[in-house]
C-alpha cells in the first residue's frame, strides 16, 4: 500500500524482494510453515507502510533506513565458541548467529521441549499442527513472519520445567550488512509453570554495517503461570531494530518484563499484552539510555479484558547529546473489566539541551469501579548534585554518569531473578 513520500517503485522493490525470498523455500506450497509465511506476506501488503502521518508512528520515521536495509541474503550461521564467554554458562541457552539457531553453541536444549523451525531447510519435516506462531495485523509482526529465517517454540510443562533460567543470545556479524534479520520465538507455559528468560543482542565486527533486526516474541501463560523476561540491547552499531513482545495471560498468570535499550541508531520496542482472565497481572519496565543522535521509541499497549486484572508500567529514559526518545503508553480498560488496577509512569532525564523526549501516557476506561493512574516527568541534571560530587574529587563527566546511573537503577531492581539481574548489570 502506497503511503505519503513512499513511491510505488520503492514498495514494489521492497515486496518483490520478500516474494523472491519466499520462492526459495523448500517445497514452498507443501508444508504448514511456508504456507503460513506466504499468507502473512499477502496480509503485509494490505497494511499501510509506517509513516509519520500515522498516529502510532508520529515521532519515528523508519522509511529511509528500512528501504535501504531489507535484503535477504543467505548468511553464515557459524561463529567461534569464544562468544560463549558472554553467555551465562549455568543457564540453558539458545544461540542465534545472524538469525540462525546454532545447535553447536546452544546447550541443554534436550532438557526443554522446543521445536526448531527453519523455512529454508527443516520446515518440510515439521509435524503437521505443531506450528503455533500467530501474527497480528501489526506491520512489524507481519514483516517478521513474512521474512522468517529461523524460529523456535518453547513449551514448558510439568514434565520439563527447567530449574535454571533460559538465555537467548543473538550475535551478528558484518555479513548482515543491508539485510533484514527476523528471528521469532514463541514461549508457552502450562498451568502453574514458572520460567525466567534473559535475552541479549550482541554485535561482532559490524562497525559501520547497517542492517535491520526485527525480532518477535510471543507469550502464552496459562492459569497461574509466572514468567520473568529480561531483554538487553547494547550496541553502537547503526542498526534499525524492531523489537516486539506480545502475550496473552489467563487466570492468575503473571509476567514481569524488563527491557534495557542501550544502543542502535533507531529502535522501536513494541509491547502488547492482553489480560484475558481474572487475576492476570502484567508488569512492564523499561530503561532507554541514548546518546549520539540515537532514537528509541517505546510503544506499549495493555488490554484489560477481564475484571480484577492488574498492570504496572515504569519506563525511564536517560538522554544525552542530540538523542531522541519516545514513549507511548496505552492502557485500555474494557467494558465489564471491574476493579481493574493500572499504574503507568514515564520519567526522563535530559543530560543535554539538545536531547528531546516525546511522551504520551494514555488511558481509555470503559468500566466502572477501577483504579488507574498515569504520569510523565521530564527533568534535567541537578546542578547541586553535580557540584556536591565535584567537591569530593569526582570530575564532571563521571559525576554526570553517576547521577544518570542512579536515576535508572530502580528499573534494574525490578528484575526479580538475582542471577539475571547480576548479568544485566555486568553487561551494561
Amino acid at each position: 500500500m502506497e503511503t505519503p513520500n513512499t513511491t510505488t517503485a520503492d514498495l514494489d522493490n521492497f515486496y518483490g524482494e520478500l516474494k523472491k525470498y519466499q520462492a526459495s523455500f523448500v517445497d514452498a506450497q507443501k508444508n504448514e510453515l511456508t504456507t503460513l509465511l506466504n499468507k502473512k506476506l499477502i496480509q503485509l501488503q494490505e497494511v499501510p507502510f509506517p509513516h509519520r502521518k500515522q498516529e502510532d508512528w508520529k515521532y519515528t520515521n523508519i522509511k529511509k533506513k528500512l528501504l535501504a536495509n531489507y535484503r535477504l541474503d543467505k548468511l553464515p550461521g557459524k561463529m567461534s565458541k569464544v562468544v560463549l564467554k558472554e553467555i551465562p554458562q549455568d543457564f540453558h541457552h539458545f544461540v542465534f548467529i545472524n538469525g540462525k539457531l546454532s545447535k553447536l553453541l546452544s546447550n541443554n536444549t534436550k532438557a526443554i521441549k522446543f521445536i526448531h523451525l527453519d523455512p529454508l531447510d527443516d520446515a518440510y519435516f515439521i509435524e503437521p499442527g505443531s506450528i503455533h506462531f500467530q501474527a497480528s495485523n501489526n506491520f512489524c509482526d507481519l514483516l517478521n513472519i513474512s521474512t522468517l529465517r529461523e524460529g523456535i517454540q518453547i513449551h514448558i510443562t510439568k514434565d520439563n520445567a527447567p530449574t535454571k533460567p533460559i538465555a537467548i543470545s543473538h550475535f551478528f556479524t558484518a555479513e548482515c550488512k543491508h539485510n533484514i534479520i527476523s528471528p521469532r520465538i514463541a514461549i508457552s507455559l502450562d498451568t502453574n509453570m514458572a520460567l525466567d528468560v534473559f535475552e541479549q543482542f550482541q554485535y561482532k565486527g559490524l562497525q559501520d554495517s547497517p542492517f535491520t533486526l526485527n525480532n518477535v516474541t510471543e507469550l502464552r501463560l496459562e492459569a497461574g503461570a509466572k514468567l520473568e523476561y529480561v531483554q538487553l540491547q547494547n550496541t553502537t552499531t547503526p542498526t534499525l531494530h524492531f523489537n516486539t513482545i506480545k502475550g496473552n495471560l489467563y487466570r492468575d498468570a503473571h509476567v514481569n518484563i524488563t527491557n534495557l535499550t542501550y544502543g542502535g541508531e533507531v529502535s522501536r520496542n513494541n509491547f502488547c499484552i492482553n489480560l484475558q482472565e481474572e487475576g492476570a497481572t502484567a508488569i512492564l519496565n523499561g530503561l532507554y539510555n541514548l546518546k549520539d543522535g540515537q532514537h528509541s521509541d517505546q510503544f506499549v499497549e495493555i488490554n484489560h479484558n477481564a475484571p480484577h486484572t492488574d498492570s504496572h508500567q515504569l519506563f525511564k529514559g536517560v538522554l544525552d547529546d542530540n538523542s531522541h526518545g519516545v514513549f507511548t503508553g496505552k492502557v485500555y480498560i474494557k467494558k465489564y473489566s471491574l476493579q481493574a488496577n493500572s499504574t503507568q509512569t514515564n520519567k526522563n532525564l535530559l543530560l543535554s539541551p539538545k536531547a528531546h523526549i516525546d511522551t504520551r501516557p494514555q488511558l481509555e476506561i470503559y468500566a466502572d469501579d477501577v483504579k488507574c493512574t498515569h504520569g510523565a516527568t521530564i527533568g534535567q541534571l541537578n546542578d547541586e548534585e553535580i557540584f556536591y560530587l565535584e567537591t569530593r574529587g569526582i570530575n564532571q563527566k563521571r559525576a554526570k554518569e553517576m547521577v544518570a546511573t542512579g536515576f535508572g537503577e530502580d528499573v534494574l531492581f525490578k528484575i526479580q531473578n538475582e542471577q539475571i539481574r547480576d548479568v544485566a548489570k555486568s553487561l551494561l
